[in-house]
């Protein structure tokens, strides 16, 4: 199931998946925004505990932002735009 979150849910059907070096490049990018994401849902947590409300608000975005880049991989956005996004 990893595996699967990893590659995106990208099948080995897809002409993407036959290409070794683009499926590292989505494996790594789709677990940067895992540890982005899981790490924003700790922060949140924490956050919304002290009640300091607009770094809540930040860490959702930030879940948002984590989400959208495997998802948009799926639907075949370049990945180098992906990686932008994810790191700024």
């Amino acid at each position: 199931m990893l595996l699967r979150i990893l590659n995106s849910g990208i099948e080995p059907q897809d002409p993407r998946a036959s290409d070794r070096d683009v499926m590292r490049r989505i494996r790594i990018l789709t677990g940067y925004a895992l540890v982005q994401g899981i790490t924003a849902f700790v922060m949140g947590i924490i956050f919304s505990h002290s009640q300091d409300w607009p770094n809540v608000i930040a860490q959702v975005i930030l879940i948002l932002a984590a989400v959208a880049g495997p998802v948009s991989i799926r639907q075949g956005t370049r990945l180098e735009r992906v990686a932008a996004m994810q790191v700024a």
